[in-house]
């Protein structure tokens, strides 16, 4: 995931909220939550969790969680923020899948991978193969009728 995490730091996208919707999904280690933490020391944050989060491994997942979830701010809006930090792991991933150079095929795999791991979101459903178009009249498109492959709808999603 260290790729993924990358991708999301490249975006200017890594905060609390993202290393906490991580560190729950185990798509982050202790050490990418305390190199952030070392960062964000070095920037002049000085909170009391920031410090405690620079040396995670003598914590347990629970109390890292917490402290980033407290950082985030998690904790007064829930939902909300989960899904901003939900989002950018998924344009992660699939940023990760679009530049990789695997064949079409394994790209697929890992789009539907991706699309069970992130709970099947509605953005995502014409990235699935599976994937069967309903009549849209306002798109003029018809049943049965397939509009572009799931790897274009994962483009067309990468581009909003």
């Amino acid at each position: 995931m260290e790729s993924i995490l990358q991708t999301i730091r490249e975006h200017g996208a890594l905060d609390y909220g993202v290393l906490a919707v991580g560190v729950e999904r185990a798509w982050v280690s202790r050490a990418d939550v305390a190199a952030f933490a070392l960062d964000a020391l070095a920037a002049g944050d000085s909170r009391s969790e920031v410090i405690e989060l620079a040396a995670p491994e003598d914590l347990d997942l629970d109390r890292v969680v917490h402290l980033l979830r407290r950082l985030a701010d998690l904790d007064k809006l829930p939902s909300r923020c989960s899904n901003a930090a939900l989002r950018r792991w998924m344009f992660g991933f699939l940023e990760s899948i679009h530049n990789s150079r695997e064949s079409a095929d394994t790209k697929l795999d890992r789009l539907e991978d991706v699309y069970a791991m992130l709970g099947y979101p509605e953005e995502l459903s014409e990235c699935s193969k599976y994937f069967v178009p309903h009549e849209d009249r306002a798109r003029g498109i018809q049943v049965g009728e397939v509009t572009a492959s799931p790897l274009d709808a994962m483009a067309r999603v990468l581009s909003q």
